[in-house]
């Protein structure tokens, strides 16, 4: 009997050391992604679980599964943007999307402007390691380069910026960041996501 108990110890202590590894990884990831799975009456969503996304970052299933199919469709630069698209909308909205730049730097046209705020490194470094080490296993003699990645991250924080601007330009008085994000939560309800 005491073997089985200290067995049991054992199984405890461990279980204790993934979930303090998971608040740990919870610390490091986007607001959107901190906020814990909305229980219902037979427990956890299996969609909302947390699942490792590359290193350190998780994601929800759901996230990973639309990431996965996206990824999958195709191998021409479209494919890999649309791709980057998908896995940036799982961390963060278009309008959180549109406070970032890649570099961080002043934008060299506009002078007299602020610098917006740095897209995260970790974040950043994940969405590559995620693609550039699946890409070629996905798409057969297909090899994409970190710089792509990037370069396709840029894009997306750019278009994002671009659609933000240009709707407070068309209505001022409207909050730009809540039509977004109703616009996102209804493109995913669409899509069944």
């Amino acid at each position: 009997m005491n073997q089985l108990a200290s067995r049991f110890q054992e199984n405890m202590e461990k279980l204790q050391a993934i979930v303090d590894q998971h608040q740990t990884n919870f610390s490091s990831t986007p607001s959107r992604m901190s906020a814990s799975a909305s229980s219902s009456p037979r427990g956890c969503n299996p969609d909302e679980v947390m699942v490792p996304f590359h290193g350190n970052i998780s994601i929800t299933r759901a996230s990973m599964r639309r990431i996965l199919i996206a990824a999958r469709l195709g191998k021409t630069e479209k494919d890999l943007n649309n791709t980057v698209t998908t896995i940036l909308d799982a961390f963060y909205s278009p309008a959180e999307l549109a406070e970032y730049s890649r570099t961080g730097k002043v934008c060299p046209t506009k002078p007299g402007t602020l610098p917006k705020k740095k897209f995260p490194e970790d974040i950043l470094n994940a969405i590559s390691g995620f693609i550039t080490s699946r890409w070629s296993t996905w798409h057969e003699g297909a090899v994409v380069e970190e710089a792509t990645v990037h370069a396709a991250v840029g894009h997306r924080l750019l278009g994002c910026h671009t659609n933000t601007r240009k709707r407070k330009l068309r209505h001022p008085d409207l909050n730009v960041d809540d039509i977004l994000n109703e616009e996102l939560t209804r493109a995913n309800d669409s899509l069944g996501m």
